[in-house]
């Protein structure tokens, strides 16, 4: 999970600093071409109740990959609708939550979905050639807002949302 998230937003961690930052990696190596992707990547980062997730997540990463033999299971919670993990990291503990993940998952899911809309505008009006590929026919069907329906929002979150329709209001 920690090896997903970091790869869908290359993102890295100054403990010095307690800064997290993106990385030019992945999908933000397209930032010449879909303006808005660095952006809207740096809102998820500087989210404050996402912040100690993200680091969290980033440390969970960084020892498991150098140093496993420092991590150890501290516990484990969860109901049908969400779970956390506590990691131990010599005497640090490192809580990851499916609520937290669920906002970023959220978040996520509003970028993919203006990524498919340009994708499909392209298509449409420059390059007319790909239309009888399947792939743009699968992307025409693909709704990633529709996964946001069935997530569960905790009011800690709020803070930016318009709770009707689950898209982030002007800043």
């Amino acid at each position: 999970m920690t090896f997903t998230i970091i790869r869908i937003i290359p993102y890295s961690y100054n403990a010095k600093k307690g800064v997290l930052y993106l990385k030019n990696d992945g999908i933000l190596l397209l930032k010449n071409k879909l303006s808005y992707i660095e952006h809207d990547y740096k809102k998820i980062l500087n989210k404050q109740s996402l912040k100690k997730s993200l680091i969290n997540i980033y440390n969970v990463r960084n020892k498991f990959t150098h140093e496993p033999h420092n991590l150890s299971f501290g516990f484990s919670v969860g109901g049908q609708t969400s779970y956390s993990i506590g990691i131990n990291y010599k005497d640090e503990l490192q809580e990851l939550s499916t609520i937290d993940l669920q906002v970023i998952v959220k978040e996520l899911n509003l970028i993919y979905e203006k990524i498919k809309k340009e994708f499909i505008c392209n298509v449409k009006n420059y390059d007319k050639k790909y239309r009888k590929y399947p792939i743009y026919k699968k992307t025409q069907l693909y709704k990633f807002s529709n996964y946001n329906k069935n997530i569960t929002i905790l009011p800690k979150y709020f803070d930016n949302y318009n709770s009707n329709n689950w898209e982030m209001e002007n800043e």
